[in-house]
């Protein structure tokens, strides 16, 4: 599809859209309540947490356990139980640990519990005046399963101490464990996406208002946009039987479809009423609304949908579920405005500018435009503007070069996360490596028992180097039990393999596979080590291993996240080129330039690297951080930001790109004078340019006030990236750059005959 064609096809979506508008608005309506329905279904199949990080040896290790050996709590969650006015080894808290045992074990999903006072080790047992905790092995494959285990569980659990809570009010439990996390992440996203949308609602509305002038005219975007994300989240929802979609995508339909899908109709209504301003006959306005605002329209979406499309080739289940629902709320939002909101306009009429009371009043206070002034300003000085912008511009990136890749350091997840809470009271016993421990399988390569005289030596070197190491809280693997044997005699237990698994039951049970050809070694982690210190002493522990004919493997939440960024910094690349190349060459066919599409390419790099800049410069470094509810600098960046950022924003920019250039190319097909062409495209688009920009920075900015880092990020990098592409780039930049390149703007394309 060109912008300089297809416009018949366009004029008979106005044409239709007036003829049978009851027919469109009903099919529309009964579109609405099916998918409304299913959308309200979607949250609770989607996948929280994590998916799998393809051909990675976190995954091969998690497979593993699952399958050669018999721990039964290779998946598994931790409850930490405390009360104030008793110790847990007083006869009240015993008998509630067994009502407890009782309740876990009637659950479909429990493998088994340990007690502290069946525990196989007395490092898991706690100090009584501290607390007590209960190991639950679940039956789950992997972390996904175990996610799904926990709403029961835990309210198991909830239901047996809150029977007990009256008689001891001190009583205080969480459940938590590496699967906890995540779904306690996906219930507060879900949560931040409910309280962000009641943020931006009011506030958007208003936008509306004063940009329209008119209530029932402001109400249609919003219209638009909660319609694209009911409907995309229904879309959503039958995806899900039949493919793993993470619940990202919820947040990328919520984020992305109010803002497109306001965008959008804004566009349109815009221009609809410019027209309707010129002529009486609603079908002719419809027909010429279509073939201008409506071409841009699907056309823009066509480019954020590239920038999606980029999301879809990294390996990981996150980055491609936003890319997901990205696309699909944006497939949606076109044809949304393209189709229903036409009919709406041809049903509404007259009513459109309802009340006029307020429309007069406020149009009455828009007719100053200063924008002709703008357009007048940056043709005479294009100059002097285009250095000013760069240097802003460039000054706002530079923060991004001294970015950390990480996880945000200190207490990032809300302290309300019951795992959270868990977590808190597992420290408090000294036991807090527990939540997360990383795993460690040594294998022989033939298959061979593992467990001889010979291999004590390696292990024991393995476990000096890895308890003298900072950041390890202890130890459980075959010449790591709890009796602290030494060298010499693991030597004589293990001179007899058989008779140490019968001495030492915990040794089959947990740290050996059923065909002895692989031990397991937990290594426990300090409660106070960051991620990123973690995720280096798993790529560290593979080389501390000297075990001919053995392959080491790491695994657990540690191993996971080097997996992770890895295949994200692999992906990358190709994600960005893929993007930067069908950009341009969507553009240059749209607009028969070269320059054009380079332009716009560079253009949307900067208002990404600006947005990026000032994220790190708040997040990282703390600045300013405290306004959006930041108690201190993350100091470190997840490499999953900026690969969302750039995908999102370099699609999404692009919408005031495609609609600022229409405009200008409409004029110069119309007058052949690039400077007069770019002024009059200009100061016909910069008011509606950035009232849209205001919308989707407030709905940025909804996000940029969650209660998880993460996700404060990306809300506030977007905004800041969405604000400066349509205010410097878009509105000061391109005019003023359009007007030096001048007519070399269209090569070697012509200009269409009047």
């Amino acid at each position: 599809m060109q912008l300089d064609g297809g416009r018949k096809v366009f004029e008979g979506l106005g044409r239709l859209a007036a003829r049978r508008p009851w027919w469109i608005v009903g099919v529309w309506l009964v579109l609405a309540v099916v998918f409304g329905r299913w959308a309200g279904l979607a949250p609770d199949r989607l996948q929280a947490g994590s998916g799998d990080v393809p051909g990675s040896t976190s995954v091969q290790v998690d497979r593993m356990l699952a399958k050669d050996f018999a721990n039964p709590y290779i998946q598994s969650l931790v409850l930490a139980v405390r009360s104030r006015r008793q110790p847990t080894d007083s006869p009240a808290i015993k008998a509630l640990l067994v009502r407890i045992e009782q309740a876990l074990r009637a659950s479909p999903d429990v493998r088994a519990v340990m007690l502290p006072e069946k525990a196989i080790d007395s490092r898991l047992v706690a100090d009584p005046a501290k607390g007590a905790m209960v190991l639950i092995g679940l039956k789950a494959q992997d972390v996904h399963g175990a996610e799904l285990a926990i709403p029961g569980i835990r309210q198991a659990v909830d239901q047996v101490m809150t029977q007990t809570k009256s008689s001891d009010p001190t009583l205080t439990w969480g459940v938590t464990g590496r699967a906890a996390y995540t779904f306690d992440l996906n219930k507060f996203n879900a949560a931040d996406i409910g309280e962000a949308e009641g943020r931006v609602v009011p506030v958007t509305l208003i936008i509306l208002i004063v940009g329209f002038g008119a209530l029932v005219a402001a109400g249609l975007p919003m219209i638009m946009g909660i319609l694209a994300t009911g409907v995309s989240m229904g879309v959503i929802y039958l995806l899900t039987g039949s493919m793993p979609i993470s619940n990202l995508a919820q947040n990328a339909v919520t984020m992305i479809g109010l803002a497109v899908g306001i965008d959008y109709s804004l566009f349109v209504v815009y221009r609809f009423r410019e027209i309707r301003a010129q002529t009486a006959d609603v079908t002719a306005a419809l027909m010429e609304t279509m073939a201008t605002a409506g071409k841009s329209v699907a056309y823009s979406g066509l480019t954020v949908v590239i920038g999606m499309l980029g999301l879809m080739v990294t390996p990981l289940l996150e980055t491609q579920s936003v890319g997901i629902g990205g696309c699909i709320v944006v497939i949606v939002s076109v044809l949304l405005a393209v189709t229903f909101l036409p009919a709406l306009l041809a049903l509404l009429g007259p009513w459109l500018d309802s009340p006029r009371w307020l429309s007069r009043r406020l149009v009455r206070s828009n007719q100053f435009d200063w924008w002709h002034g703008l357009a007048r300003q940056v043709m005479a000085r294009p100059w002097r503007i285009s250095i000013v912008c760069l240097a802003v511009l460039v000054a706002m990136s530079l923060p991004g070069l001294g970015t950390r890749f990480g996880f945000p350091v200190g207490r990032w997840l809300p302290d309300s996360m019951e795992a959270v809470r868990g977590t808190d009271m597992l420290i408090a016993m000294e036991q807090g490596g527990l939540v997360a421990p990383v795993n460690v399988v040594i294998r022989t390569k033939d298959r061979s028992p593992i467990l001889a005289a010979t291999s004590v030596p390696p292990l024991r070197a393995l476990s000096r180097k890895l308890r003298a190491d900072a950041r390890v809280a202890d130890i459980y693997g075959p010449v790591d039990l709890a009796s602290g044997l030494s060298d010499l005699q693991y030597l004589m237990l293990y001179q007899q393999p058989e008779a140490a698994f019968s001495q030492y039951p915990a040794i089959r049970q947990f740290m050996v596979s059923t065909d002895r050809s692989a031990v397991l070694v937990q290594v426990l982690i300090k409660p106070d080590v960051e991620l990123h210190q973690a995720k280096d002493l798993a790529q560290l522990i593979p080389h501390w291993v000297d075990m001919p004919g053995t392959e080491v493997l790491v695994g657990g939440q540690a191993a996971y996240y080097v997996d992770f960024d890895n295949a994200l910094q692999r992906s990358f690349p190709l994600a960005m080129g893929i993007v930067l190349v069908a950009t341009f060459v969507a553009l240059a066919v749209a607009f028969r330039s070269v320059l054009i599409p380079l332009k716009a390419v560079l253009m949307n790099i900067l208002s990404v690297t600006a947005g990026y800049g000032a994220m790190v410069l708040v997040f990282q470094e703390g600045y300013g951080g405290q306004w959006l509810g930041l108690s201190a600098p993350t100091q470190a960046v997840p490499v999953i930001t900026p690969v969302l950022l750039f995908c999102i924003v370099f699609g999404l920019s692009m919408d005031y790109e495609v609609f600022l250039l229409s405009r200008i190319k409409e004029a110069y097909d119309r007058l052949g004078d690039n400077t007069a062409a770019t002024a009059e495209g200009l100061a016909a688009t910069g008011r509606i340019i950035t009232s849209a920009a205001l919308i989707m920075v407030a709905v940025f900015g909804g996000f940029a006030l969650a209660r998880v880092a993460v996700v404060k990020m990306l809300g506030f990098g977007l905004a800041v990236s969405v604000l400066v592409d349509a205010t410097i780039i878009r509105c000061v930049l391109v005019p003023a750059l359009m007007r030096l390149l001048g007519r070399w703007n269209w090569w070697p394309g012509t200009r269409r005959p009047v």
